[in-house]
């Protein structure tokens, strides 16, 4: 048998790989069902397909029999019925009786030291169909055989680890980046108006649907959307400076800050179809063939675009391109043994149903639906790929204190740092090679970390062509960091030296607001070591947790910040950088 929270561990149509199969570890009868369970997440019993035992694969009696089998030597027939039971770190339970048979128990040997086989075959377990959930770490679920209530010794045991995971927060942000409108029948307040709408009512069927098939505790995906930015004017300003690639490269980079500073764990940018487009640069004929075809783009590990008006699977299959960033055809090849995305997916997705819109539903089995990563189809499921993929992708995290660094690389060898950040956050796994590095070095110019990464000039899959490409990169904060370099093919490209101490911010800000306000002014003072310039950027939020920023790196030193008129509290932070290290200060505003 094997424990079930919505893919089989044993699904035949993938190669069987450790983390993700059933093993014969011992006997009599006892598997490691590989595959981690999910604590909170409700768990059923099937049997198995097939299992590994020798470094040979074994045939089983299927998904849809749990069956004990063995040898007697006697000669008379007893009826049994089967316990099912399992142990967690929080002690032993009694999952009930599951049916029985009559078997040979008793009586005289069979004769010459012969043999005979027996098997009890259970078709429905629990009794209704019944689920549980596991507690984390270690347990072991077991079928045993009782004759008139005592055991008879005849069990089945699956043992493996449950785990707590966690799926990164997800921040839904309109954004309008040029001053025209895509459509010249409804105009520019049109869309001012509907890409909120949009961002909200996708972001509403993230969080609500999202854990149905991910290995996360239902109820724990939380998506949100905060208002619209409008970037027009900044896009404006650019284009008079930068080349289009050039642009994109900086507007990635200030996407990027945005969803770090506001402790999202991703960004999805909704955009207007014109401004999509602009995001994706395509020659001339290429626009003739695709533009328009592609609605979203995961364009690196933090931020993913994606065009107005389309389904809440969409930001969905993105968003699992980035866990991690690229997670795709040949990291799906080198995990399972095929690639299935997008149009690769010949129905691989299988296993079983137990959610919708995060509530208990009676449980159903899914057969050779399209894959969330496959071909775009309203029928869709979790390949056992992706599944097992996230459930070591996706257990807890700590948040130490990083140094964030964004750097954008030229194809002429060329290119430099945007302003760097000190913060809690997660840390960054760096690729193994490259052609480019992001280099922190201590005092005496000893390297002390490095960040390998090679730019994509030339992106097949998504016929893209790049001179500019902005990149990111959170390293753990040691004390000892004294500079941080970006480094080309050709050596050293860039050097910031980071200042000796953060900047000291201090906000001034009435004591409270009434209930229903709208704005509140509030400003700061900042310093700075060695009284270098500072940047402000204003965040809010209502519940402290998932933020909204409203300015961005501003030179001023005072803001009206927006309020939400029906929240309680009012949690207001300024996040203040000199270019290498940043200070922050926090308030909350009640009635």
């Amino acid at each position: 048998m094997e424990p079930v929270q919505g893919v089989w561990q044993d699904d035949p149509t993938f190669e069987d790989r450790k983390q993700k199969q059933i093993t014969l570890t011992a006997y009599p009868a006892t598997y490691n069902a590989e595959l981690p369970m999910i604590a909170g997440r409700d768990t059923a019993l099937y049997g198995i397909d097939h299992y590994e035992a020798g470094g040979k694969r074994y045939r089983a009696p299927g998904h849809f029999e749990i069956v004990i089998s063995g040898l007697t030597t006697c000669t008379v027939k007893e009826g049994v019925v089967a316990r099912f039971a399992f142990t967690d770190s929080a002690g032993q339970h009694d999952l009930g009786m599951g049916g029985g048979g009559q078997i040979p128990l008793l009586g005289p040997p069979l004769p010459n030291n012969g043999q005979a086989g027996w098997s009890v075959t259970m078709r429905t377990f629990p009794p209704g169909l019944a689920t549980f959930q596991i507690a984390p770490g270690n347990y072991d679920i077991s079928v045993q055989l009782e004759l008139n209530g005592q055991p008879t010794g005849y069990a089945v045991h699956d043992t493996g680890t449950s785990v707590t995971t966690a799926f990164p927060p997800v921040v839904f942000v309109p954004i309008m980046l040029s001053p025209k409108s895509g459509d010249d029948l409804t105009g520019k307040t049109h869309d001012l108006q509907l890409l909120p709408v949009d961002a909200g009512l996708s972001a509403r069927e993230l969080q609500a649907q999202a854990a149905d098939y991910v290995p996360v505790k239902p109820g724990t995906v939380v998506a949100t959307a905060q208002p619209l930015l409008d970037y027009s004017a900044v896009v404006t300003n650019w284009l008079a400076t930068y080349k289009q690639d050039q642009l994109i490269a900086n507007l990635t980079s200030r996407l990027t800050a945005l969803g770090v500073l506001t402790k999202a764990g991703r960004v999805i940018v909704v955009l207007r179809d014109g401004d999509f487009d602009s995001m994706r640069p395509l020659s001339w004929l290429e626009s003739l063939v695709i533009k328009g075809s592609v609605v979203g783009d995961a364009i690196n590990a933090k931020v993913v675009l994606v065009r107005e008006f389309t389904s809440w699977t969409t930001p969905f299959h993105e968003l699992l391109h980035t866990l991690p960033y690229l997670w795709s055809t040949d990291q799906m090849e080198s995990e399972c043994g095929q690639g299935y995305h997008n149009f690769a997916d010949t129905g691989v997705a299988n296993g079983v149903r137990m959610y919708a819109k995060g509530v208990a539903i009676p449980r159903a089995v899914v057969a050779g639906a399209t894959a969330i990563l496959g071909r775009l189809d309203e029928h869709f499921y979790i390949a056992q790929c992706t599944y097992a993929h996230l459930a070591q992708q996706l257990q807890g995290s700590n948040d130490p204190q990083t140094l964030f660094v964004r750097a954008t690389a030229a194809r002429n060898g060329r290119g430099g740092f945007d302003p760097l950040y000190t913060l809690d956050g997660e840390i960054d796994t760096p690729a193994k090679t490259g052609t480019w590095a992001i280099v922190l070095r201590d005092a005496a110019g000893r390297q002390l970390q490095r960040a390998p990464f090679t730019p994509n000039w030339d992106v097949a899959t998504l016929r893209a062509h790049r001179n500019f490409e902005s990149v990111f990169f959170r390293f753990p904060m040691r004390a000892n960091v004294a500079s941080v370099e970006l480094r080309g093919p050709r050596g050293v490209v860039a050097r910031d030296t980071l200042s000796p101490s953060p900047p000291v911010v201090t906000i001034v800000a009435p004591a409270s607001v009434a209930r229903g306000t709208r704005r509140v002014p509030i400003a700061w003072r900042t310093r700075t070591a060695g009284g270098r310039a500072a940047l402000a950027t204003v965040l809010y939020s209502t519940n402290g947790k998932l933020y909204a920023m409203q300015s961005f790196e501003q030179t001023e030193s005072a803001f009206n910040v927006k309020l939400d008129p029906r929240a309680v509290e009012h949690w207001i932070k300024v996040i203040v950088t000199d270019g290498t290290r940043s200070g922050e200060r926090e308030i909350v505003l009640g009635r």
